[in-house]
């Protein structure tokens, strides 16, 4: 999850180096990157091969109620990340922040969550899986709603940071609740794997697009306010600690 949510963050701050070098060198160094790690996966020994269900017996696992409430729970504290990685460079670029200021942002982000990441992992095996994702829709909810507000750079770092460290108390015990539901059910790691990727990144794509199309047309806080209701909801969905198991 540190890992994941590194990366992602690591998006801004590419951004900020091309607006110094150049896109065509932080696009080449990206793809030489890729190649390279290409390179490495075909030198990595294969496993056995793992017993193979059926399509039909994975999909009827996949479509029940704790796989489904798994794979929303990872998917909407990204369609909240794919709207920040968006919208916040451009309303810091219009307070005035420079392209190396912007990365720093988002480099800060990504250190914090790498850091915390498993610590809340840990605290959701103690604590339950859904008491750490409540805390985490409330404190997303709240921050979205924020997002909109500041008028100078310093404050508008403040909060975004603060979106990333609700989203990490989100996306750290749900995606191992999604894990261990998939396991449960039988479904192999691979297609589980597949599932959380598709969980995180749909999310992502309807946040970076639906939601900026939507601040495009009306505003910025018109669209966190969509998605700090797709939270609220969520968090009222998911009932008071204690109703469900793993809670």
């Amino acid at each position: 999850m540190a890992a994941a949510v590194t990366g992602l963050l690591l998006g801004p701050v590419l951004g900020s180096i091309a607006t110094a070098v150049g896109p065509e060198a932080v696009f080449t160094g990206v793809a030489v990157l890729a190649a390279a790690l290409i390179a490495w996966t075909l030198t990595t020994p294969r496993s056995a091969p793992a017993p193979v269900r059926s399509l039909r017996e994975v999909a009827d696992a996949i479509l029940t109620p704790p796989i489904l409430l798994g794979f929303w729970l990872v998917a909407v504290p990204s369609v909240l990340a794919g709207a920040v990685e968006v919208l916040a460079p451009l309303r810091l670029d219009e307070l005035g922040a420079s392209g190396t200021a912007i990365g720093a942002i988002f480099l800060v982000s990504a250190a914090i969550e790498a850091a915390i990441s498993p610590a809340i992992g840990r605290l959701s095996d103690r604590r339950g899986r859904l008491r750490i994702v409540r805390v985490g829709l409330l404190a997303g909810t709240g921050a979205a709603l924020l997002l909109p507000l500041p008028a100078t750079v310093a404050v508008l770092a403040v909060v975004v940071v603060t979106v990333f460290l609700a989203l990490t108390l989100t996306w750290t015990p749900s995606m191992a609740l999604l894990s261990e539901r998939t396991e449960s059910a039988g479904i192999d790691l691979a297609f589980g794997t597949a599932l959380l990727s598709l969980a995180w990144a749909g999310g992502q794509v309807l946040g970076g697009s639906a939601m900026s199309a939507l601040a495009d047309a009306t505003s910025d806080g018109i669209a966190y306010a969509s998605i700090a209701l797709l939270l609220g909801v969520t968090v009222a969905a998911l009932g008071a600690p204690g109703r469900r198991r793993g809670a």
